[in-house]
């Protein structure tokens, strides 16, 4: 049998159109993603529950008319990187403040246009913030890696707010002094009928009898995704809601539940509470905790000593809950179990 070959024209138009289509279908993928607006409430985005936070960001990036700000424990992912770099060559100010230890080679890969300053302290520069054009900003958990956006999981909130964007900036430019740090003050603003409180550690002196007192609010529910626990303080508090009839669900990522949360694990099954450890190979990297469906508490603070006294993280409070981001929530909290 005979096998009849397909012309080279035919193959060149066919693969063609595959490039186009590809092309096509990705540009129509990143024009739906969507970006905080003014006047709105936040948005959540979570990579589990179908978005993708490499594309939200390169979006955030590459929208950028004046300035992009981004603060960021580690910084390795390809795309975001080379967004970064164009922003810069065409005149936009990019600023990156990164972790010299958990960002060792990026100095070498950003463009000379982009103002890159290493921070070394005695703990980690764990912050993962994204300001553009000093009004819309990203919080979250995420580090600008390709696992860390697309593979583990993580919680990203966007939000347009000039005053927390200022608040974030102060926070870059307290990074860019030689010699002792300024603190910067936990940030208050209203979003859309919606309550926000960001704050700043090891900054915020009150940070641990915030979270604490979060806890002991509860009325009806806690739920917990959290990739390190350590503190004894919060899993008593957690304990205690349970003992008044809270239900209490935590979700921990399994390697640090099995290995430095170990004792936090155990007395909280102790206890009562429900402790699942997460499955698969990606880390569940969440740092979130969300009170009565009305209240999600995130960012970059593990619980964790070092998150609250040494490192540079930070925390963003949004209360009352819109409908889509308790459902997103939702649909995240289920992919979870």
């Amino acid at each position: 049998m005979v096998k009849k070959l397909l012309h080279p024209k035919a193959v060149f138009f066919f693969t063609l159109t595959v490039a186009v289509s590809l092309f096509c279908w990705a540009t129509f993928r990143i024009s739906y993603v969507p970006m905080p607006r003014s006047g709105e409430g936040a948005l959540i985005y979570v990579n589990h529950a179908g978005d993708d936070l490499r594309m939200t960001v390169t979006k955030a990036i590459d929208q950028a008319k004046k300035s992009v700000t981004l603060i960021i424990y580690t910084l390795t992912d390809p795309q975001i990187i080379n967004t970064l770099n164009e922003k810069a060559r065409n005149g936009v100010a990019v600023t990156v403040i990164y972790d010299k230890k958990g960002s060792r080679k990026i100095f070498h890969k950003l463009d000379s246009k982009v103002h890159a300053v290493p921070v070394r302290g005695k703990g980690l520069m764990h912050q993962k913030l994204l300001v553009i054009d000093e009004e819309q900003v990203w919080i979250g958990s995420a580090n600008m890696t390709s696992q860390s956006l697309r593979m583990h999981e993580n919680l990203m909130i966007g939000m347009h707010s000039p005053t927390i964007a200022k608040t974030i900036l102060n926070k870059a430019n307290s990074h860019m002094r030689v010699g002792l740090k300024q603190a910067i003050n936990p940030s208050h603003v209203s979003i859309g009928n919606q309550e926000s409180e960001l704050l700043f550690l090891p900054d915020d002196p009150l940070a641990v009898e915030k979270i604490t007192n979060m806890i002991e609010s509860a009325k009806k529910s806690i739920r917990i995704a959290m990739f390190t626990w350590t503190r004894p303080d919060f899993a008593q508090a957690a304990a205690k809601a349970k003992e008044r009839g809270v239900t209490v669900e935590v979700v921990v990522d399994s390697n640090s539940g099995n290995g430095v949360g170990a004792k936090v694990v155990s007395y909280l099954r102790r206890h009562g509470i429900p402790v699942h450890l997460s499955e698969g190979a990606s880390l569940l990297h969440h740092k979130l905790m969300l009170i009565d469906d009305e209240t999600l508490v995130t960012g970059s603070a593990n619980w964790t000593k070092a998150a609250f006294t040494q490192n540079d993280d930070c925390i963003i409070i949004l209360k009352n809950l819109t409908s889509a981001q308790k459902q997103k929530l939702d649909t995240m909290w289920l992919s979870m179990k």
